[in-house]
Order: C-alpha cells, then sequence, then structure tokens
C-alpha cells in the first residue's frame, strides 16, 4: 500500500464511529457457520462467538482448538472439510 492510500485508511479509520450490528443477525434466514481459532492471536473471541449464537436462528460454531485468526492453519484440509460438510448439510435440506 502506498503511503497516500495508507494515509487515507487510517483517516478514515481515526472517524468512523463504532456501530452495533448484532441486533440485525435475526434478519438473517439463511444457516450461518462461524468458524473460529482458539489460539492468541484468534480476533473472534469467544463471548463474540456467543453472542452469534444468541443472536443467529441458525447457526453452527466450530472452533479449531490449534488454529489462530487464519483458522486454515495448521490445517487446510480440516478448515476445508468444516466447509464442506456445512454445505452439504444445508443441500441436504
Amino acid at each position: 500500500m502506498d503511503e497516500s492510500n495508507r494515509h487515507a485508511a487510517v483517516g478514515i479509520q481515526a472517524e468512523a464511529k463504532e456501530k452495533s450490528l448484532w441486533e440485525l443477525l435475526p434478519r438473517i434466514p439463511c444457516p450461518v457457520l462461524v468458524l473460529r481459532g482458539a489460539k492468541q492471536g484468534a480476533l473472534l473471541s469467544p463471548e463474540d462467538a456467543a453472542k452469534y449464537e444468541r443472536w443467529l436462528n441458525h447457526v453452527t460454531i466450530q472452533v479449531f482448538e490449534d488454529s489462530d485468526h487464519e483458522i486454515w492453519k495448521p490445517d487446510r484440509s480440516r478448515y476445508l472439510g468444516a466447509l464442506s460438510s456445512f454445505l452439504e448439510q444445508i443441500d441436504q435440506r
């Protein structure tokens, strides 16, 4: 990223105001898969994962104990398998 783009991104972030969207999640009618890593560096906390459970009508949460935010590491096939399994379950409905 060149310096002008970085400067613009930093400025936008500095002026942004946080807005909660949790209360809009019940409007999502389709099943949702939430994948999260449990190691340090994961950005989705257990508390926020619980919020997804609370606010979404049809949610599956899967935790990869040995992953951080990059949930496809260390086992890419496990990650792809979780996605495939979830999609297959939806197709069976």
